[in-house]
């Protein structure tokens, strides 16, 4: 797994920075529970390894022997001797695809147990927050948001709902197939994917009016649904935003004054930060996160080869809760009226 980060390091889509330095405080405070069933994974862990050797050790062998007998069956006695290089290569594929098949399901029992006792950890942490690890998402939703094309598919993992500042709060991450409804069989093969850390307030400074906010290089697909299917209009920003944001709107009701009322501090401060799209609608802020890979996120679980460190772990889940916080206070400023308003 070291060298799967040191990999994505080097192609620019691992986390950045180092490991948070110090364990969160509050998870400190949850120090003894969190060792405890850190200590039943281990064992877990250790009990699905040594369950996928035995089974590795009863099984694979049999792989390239069955492949061998198909082939005498098909082919008569000679073909494994005449057909050697396609025979040793069906049989590696063979031995891969058995493997694969052996070690799905306690591979992913792992990870949804790993991924609930870090996401109560982390529930528990921001206070009195609720978590729940495979939620399920409404294409309708996301349909209705003035954003993309056709949604065909979404995923949604790590869901944490809870309230912050006064404000209804739900945290997840988004894994978003879209594409042109008209395109959706003759060229499925082009669907986009768009993976993003969504935060979702119940607030709209902007009232009834919906305006979105995109930064650069993002899917021309998104710019032609936003004008397009959702009938917004490009509007002007101030000087200050036109090389953080592209920023549609409902034709007419000075669109423009309306952004104004937004904190435009902390709307810059977020700009300069962060790459995200900010949606003000239906009485909601919407800020996506776009992702660079969907391996290295946050939360993510260990993989079941790899030996639990405790205290590497509470690392992780620092680093990640710290930026997960630092992106829903800079989502939260926007609802501040700017100073001078």
């Amino acid at each position: 797994m070291r060298q799967i980060s040191k990999l994505g390091a080097t192609v620019g889509i691992a986390p950045k920075g180092d490991h948070a330095k110090e364990t969160d405080k509050r998870l400190h405070r949850q120090s003894a529970e969190l060792e405890r069933a850190v200590a039943e994974l281990e064992k877990l862990r250790r009990d699905i390894c040594d369950g996928l050797d035995w089974r590795a050790r009863l099984v694979l062998p049999l792989v390239p022997l069955a492949v061998i007998v198909l082939f005498i069956v098909f082919y008569g006695w000679s073909a494994p001797f005449l057909e050697l290089p396609r025979l040793i290569l069906l049989s590696a594929i063979s031995t891969v695809v058995a493997w694969l098949l052996l070690q799905y399901r306690p591979s992913k029992i792992y990870r949804q147990t790993m991924r609930a006792i870090i996401g109560r950890s982390v529930a528990i942490a921001l206070l009195d927050f609720t978590h729940n690890p495979e939620p399920s998402i409404s294409k309708d939703k996301l349909r209705r948001w003035p954003l993309f094309p056709h949604v065909s598919a979404v995923e949604g993992i790590d869901l944490f709902k809870g309230q912050r500042g006064g404000h209804n709060v739900a945290i997840c991450r988004l894994n978003i197939n879209y594409h042109y409804k008209a395109q959706q069989r003759r060229e499925s093969h082009r669907k986009s994917n768009l993976h993003a850390i969504c935060i979702k307030l119940d607030s709209n400074l902007l009232g009834t009016a919906t305006a979105v906010l995109l930064p650069g290089m993002i899917d021309n697909r998104i710019h032609k649904a936003i004008t397009g299917k959702h009938g917004l209009t490009r509007a002007p920003l101030m000087q200050d935003f036109e090389n953080l944001f592209a920023a549609y709107g409902a034709s007419g009701g000075n669109f423009a004054r309306r952004l104004e009322q937004l904190n435009t501090d902390a709307l810059q401060e977020l700009g300069q930060r962060e790459r995200v799209i900010l949606v003000f609608h239906d009485a909601q802020t919407i800020a996506l996160f776009p992702q660079d890979s969907d391996i290295f996120v946050p939360f993510a679980p260990l993989s079941y080869w790899q030996k639990i460190n405790t205290q590497e772990l509470l690392w992780k889940i620092s680093r990640d809760l710290a930026q997960m916080e630092d992106r829903l206070n800079m989502v939260l400023s926007l609802q501040t009226l700017h100073p001078g308003n």
